[in-house]
């Protein structure tokens, strides 16, 4: 057996299985599969905290602050990528984000008095 009968097998055996097919052609599988969830949600919240925005930025701030904690570094491909797949997602999160009820606060127990206009004796 060839190699081109062992890669043609493959291909069908992939055809049938239906994942990883690309027009008939077996493709491997890429970054974007090995990708985190939570690399996807980071990716997703900046997206929607700065919806102006464009991918190096967010790859930028994503690598500057996740980068030496988690060892997890993404390249602009996988966020352009992830950014047109989860539109939908980044426009939830800021909706959400924009109209969350916020937090309950205690009451503010000290009180201060500014005495720089309050006039004394001499004026």
């Amino acid at each position: 057996m060839g190699m081109a009968d062992r890669v043609s097998m493959a291909n069908a055996t992939q055809a049938r299985q239906g994942d990883g097919v690309v027009s008939g052609l077996y493709r491997p599988a890429t970054s974007s599969s090995s990708q985190k969830k939570w690399v996807k949600n980071e990716v997703v919240l900046l997206k929607a905290v700065m919806p102006e925005a464009g991918c190096r930025t967010i790859v930028h701030y994503f690598n500057r602050r996740w980068k030496s904690q988690r060892q997890m570094p993404v390249s602009k491909p996988c966020v352009t990528d992830t950014c047109r797949r989860h539109e939908y997602l980044s426009l939830t999160a800021r909706r959400k984000r924009k109209h969350r009820i916020s937090r309950p606060m205690p009451n503010n127990c000290v009180w201060g008095c500014d005495l720089l206009v309050r006039k004394n004796r001499q004026g």
